[in-house]
C-alpha cells in the first residue's frame, strides 16, 4: 500500500508467471501492469513520494541468480532498474522512511540475515541480525528495525546518515513459536508494524484438525469397480 494509502501494488498470475500490477483506489478504472516479463514477482515497498515500486523478481531469466530485488518508476516509461542483483537470495526489501536506504534479507552467508545498504545506488552494507533473519520493516521515524528470526520477532536500534549506519544489538520482543509458519525462501510478508512500533499485525495460520478419521476398507475393490 503506498503511502497516501491511495495504491497498491500486487502481483497477480494472468498469464505463465506473476506480474506486476498496481490499483488505484479511488478509481473504478482497472489495475495497470508494471511489469511482465519472464519472472515471477512480489512487491516489496513503495519509494518515499509513491513515485516507484520496489519488487522481488525470481529469476528472471538468469539462472546465475535466484531472486533479485528491482525497482520500476510509476511513470509512462516504466522501465525497471536493478536495486540488488547478486548470486545469493535478495528479498523483503524494504526501504528507510527517508528513502536513502535499503533494508533487506539475503541468504549470501548460507541463511538468510538482515542488512542495510544505500538506495538506489546500493554501496557498502551493514549487517542488523547475526543469528538469522527476514522480513525487515522500519519504525516510520528510521531509528529502529523489527524482524523476524524463526519464531521470535527481533528488533534494533538504527541510527542511519549518511555517509555510515550504526546499528545497536538486535534483541527478541517476543516469541510466536509453532504459531507461525515454518521459513520458506519466499518474498512473501508475514508481519508488520504501526508507524510509532508499538503494534504488529501477523499473518497466522489457522490449523484445524478433522473431527473425524475415516477407514476405507478393501478400497481395491472399489477402485475396479
Amino acid at each position: 500500500l503506498s503511502a497516501d494509502g491511495t495504491r497498491v501494488a500486487y502481483s497477480s498470475r494472468r498469464g505463465a508467471v506473476k506480474g506486476l500490477y498496481v490499483k488505484d483506489l479511488n478509481s473504478s478504472d482497472s489495475p495497470e501492469l508494471l511489469v511482465e516479463d519472464g519472472g515471477n514477482k512480489a512487491p516489496q515497498a513503495w519509494s518515499a513520494g509513491g513515485k516507484a515500486v520496489m519488487y522481488a523478481s525470481m529469476n528472471q531469466g538468469i539462472t546465475s541468480t535466484l531472486m533479485d530485488l528491482w525497482a520500476v518508476p510509476i511513470m509512462p516509461d516504466r522501465k525497471p532498474v536493478v536495486v540488488l542483483q547478486t548470486s545469493a537470495r535478495e528479498s523483503h526489501g524494504e526501504l528507510s522512511p527517508d528513502g536513502r536506504f535499503i533494508a533487506y534479507a539475503s541468504d549470501e552467508s548460507g541463511r538468510s540475515e538482515v542488512y542495510i545498504t544505500r538506495f538506489p545506488i546500493a554501496g557498502p552494507k551493514w549487517p542488523v541480525s547475526s543469528t538469522g533473519g527476514t522480513n525487515p520493516h522500519w519504525r516510520r521515524d528510521g531509528k529502529e528495525i523489527f524482524f523476524m528470526n524463526g519464531g521470535a520477532l527481533m528488533h534494533a536500534a538504527v541510527t542511519a546518515t549518511a555517509p555510515a549506519v550504526d546499528i545497536g544489538l538486535a534483541e527478541p520482543l517476543f516469541d510466536l513459536g509453532s504459531r507461525l509458519p515454518p521459513p520458506v525462501n519466499s518474498p512473501g510478508n508475514v508481519f508488520d508494524v504501526s508507524a510509532d512500533g508499538q503494534r504488529f499485525l501477523f499473518i497466522l495460520p489457522q490449523y484445524t484438525a478433522p473431527d473425524a478419521l475415516t477407514l476405507v476398507v478393501n478400497w481395491p475393490a472399489l477402485v475396479r469397480q
